[in-house]
């Protein structure tokens, strides 16, 4: 894998995709932080409490977690008979992705957002310290 290409698994039915724009980030950065934003779609505020995400010094980040499956019936006012079902069950996902360089792990901050998108800022390690 080169340093830019994300790598994204699920484990589940093999005939099922990800949701759409599922795993696509962006990377930006400050003079003193990188800043990644990676989407996360089908996860709520419930299911993020679940998510893992490890960041390494040379700037690797992965992400772990669980889609869930659908709610739309299951949330409904009205109890309502599955008829039939092409929602994907819960499926786990690993993303890995990496920021343009060396990174200080000890100092980051996450944040998801009920918009879906989780954001980490995360200090450079300008001077190979850490």
């Amino acid at each position: 894998m080169t340093n830019n290409t994300p790598e994204l698994t699920i484990e589940g039915p093999t005939n099922l995709g990800p949701p759409i724009g599922f795993g696509m980030y962006n990377v930006g950065q400050t003079s003193e932080v990188y800043l990644l934003q990676v989407a996360l779609p089908g996860i709520g505020l419930v299911e993020s409490s679940e998510l893992s995400v490890t960041i390494y010094k040379y700037g690797g980040v992965v992400i772990e977690g669980k889609i869930p499956e659908a709610r739309i019936f299951r949330e409904a006012p009205t109890p309502l008979r599955m008829l039939h079902q092409t929602f994907p069950r819960s499926r786990t996902f690993r993303l890995e992705c990496f920021l343009p360089g060396p990174v200080d792990p000890r100092v980051s901050i996450l944040k998801f957002g009920d918009d879906g998108l989780l954001n980490i800022g995360v200090k450079k390690d300008l001077y190979g310290e850490f």
